[in-house]
């Protein structure tokens, strides 16, 4: 996937990493297929 944020909701920002990792299916923040919540590893 390319230019894939992560939502971190605890502090509350959208953050672009370098790498990160999803076991599974991505869960996407409020449908938006760009916004990642549930990576296991970030890079």
């Amino acid at each position: 996937m390319v230019n894939v944020r992560l939502w971190i909701s605890k502090s509350r920002i959208y953050t672009y990493s370098d790498v990160m990792i999803v076991q599974g299916e991505p869960e996407y923040f409020d449908n938006h297929t760009d916004t990642i919540t549930n990576p296991q590893v970030i890079i």
